[in-house]
């Protein structure tokens, strides 16, 4: 992962959030509007969104999140456990150093397995079907098939 999507209007819970991320590229937003924009303009491999407070709602962000940024791995951070409904990953108040950087290390992995698969689906060749295979044909044997035409 090497950039990183910040949505969160609390200043100390992003300085906590960036320690973790060292030398990863990071944006900025305060509100879900501006992090809608920041989606549009960049490719992030990390959403982590804060969904306390007033007006946050996670469920509508993450829908318009992953239309915009389909591959990336969005962190849910909330007091309420329902936000694991809507982000891979949640991360709930209050939480500890050690489970911020549990959570980063399984989205960095999920992030890894998911662009290996896109990797692999992109090598394999599709295989031609013919007509009678999709029918059914191509496991009955000659007579019964010729019969059953």
């Amino acid at each position: 992962m090497k950039t990183v999507l910040l949505v969160t209007a609390d200043d100390e819970l992003r300085s906590r959030l960036l320690r973790p991320l060292g030398d990863r590229s990071v944006f900025f937003a305060e509100t879900d509007d501006a992090a809608v924009k920041t989606l549009r303009l960049a490719e992030v491999d990390l959403i982590i969104m804060d969904a306390t407070g007033p007006g946050r709602e996670l469920s509508h962000f993450a829908a318009r999140a992953r239309e915009l940024s389909p591959s990336a791995v969005i962190v849910g951070i909330s007091d309420d456990a329902t936000v694991s409904d809507y982000a891979d990953y949640a991360l709930l108040r209050p939480f500890a150093h050690r489970d911020l950087t549990t959570v980063l290390r399984h989205a960095e992995e999920r992030h890894r397995l998911l662009n290996e698969l896109a990797v692999l689906r992109s090598q394999v060749t599709p295989r031609v079907v013919a007509a009678d295979e999709r029918a059914g044909g191509a496991d009955m044997p000659a007579p019964v098939l010729e019969q059953a035409l």
